[in-house]
């Protein structure tokens, strides 16, 4: 993990195993779902790590949970949730036949497809590439904003933001 471009790891005390708790609502009536989240509520804490190369991203997190068992229940859960977004990607689909953005991108759904999870001992994985083609279409079918407003010469800086002084002059020396 410490070796990728970006990296972290973190620690689950108490506080964060009752915050945690708020996750249950997620599983809904899938009691897959439902003992992978629990187990998560359980574990020790875990790692993850984001390598780039060239545009292309690899993200792995790793849970270290309480034992195989749980480890276990919790790639299930990452399985039966991979099932419900595929799922959800269908109905997208659907309903955007008729609209000309299309539903979602091949090349998303190929990252999607990368998704795996795997369980070794108390720890439990999950993997996946994201292409550069991937995000570019993805954010075709982001709305648009409008760009910011070019606040003009430094003379006009006070007037445009909101601030009580005559004129900006730059950064003090």
């Amino acid at each position: 993990v410490d070796q990728a471009n970006f990296w972290g790891a973190w620690v689950i005390d108490a506080e964060i195993r009752t915050e945690m708790k708020s996750l249950d609502l997620l599983a809904g009536d899938n009691p897959t779902l439902a003992n992978g989240l629990q187990a998560m509520q359980r574990s020790n804490g875990g790692s993850f790590a984001l390598d780039n190369d060239k545009g292309n991203w690899k993200f792995k997190l790793n849970v270290e949970c309480k034992d195989v068992n749980d480890a276990k229940s919790v790639k299930d859960a990452g399985e039966a949730l991979k099932v419900e977004i595929n799922k959800l990607v269908q109905g997208l689909d659907e309903l955007a036949k008729n609209d000309p953005k299309g539903g979602v991108p091949l090349s998303v759904r190929n990252d999607f497809n990368t998704l795996t999870f795997q369980n070794q001992d108390n720890m439990a994985s999950l993997s996946v590439q994201i292409s550069a083609q991937s995000l570019a279409d993805a954010a075709k079918l982001m709305p648009q904003s409008k760009p910011a407003k070019d606040f003009g010469p430094k003379d006009d800086f006070a007037k445009n933001d909101g601030m009580k002084r005559d004129k900006f002059d730059g950064p003090k020396k």
